[in-house]
């Protein structure tokens, strides 16, 4: 299970990537299972790693999405634009 701030912003990325066409979902697949997805990618390959070519390993392998159009560019300003309210604080 990952962390509530880790869903909290991968919900926040998703609905911001999907809203802007930068990512095609799957025929029938729902974003919050995506989002549980990225969280729990992002939660165990957190090991010294940079955020956004995390994200987009992630994106590419997980099964709801079917394109990731944005670069990492694009990505970036996305995740640098989810507002610190959208996200939850401690435990």
């Amino acid at each position: 299970m990952s962390s509530r701030f880790l869903l909290a912003f991968s919900d926040s990325l998703l609905k911001k990537l999907a809203a802007d066409g930068s990512i095609a979902l799957a025929p029938g697949a729902d974003l919050a299972d995506a989002a549980e997805f990225l969280a729990e990618y992002l939660e165990s390959n957190n090991q010294h790693a940079q955020l956004v070519p995390t994200v987009v390993a992630a994106l590419v392998a997980c099964p709801q999405i079917d394109e990731l159009y944005a670069d990492d560019d694009a990505l970036k300003d996305r995740i640098e634009a989810i507002p610190a309210s959208a996200l939850p604080r401690g435990g």
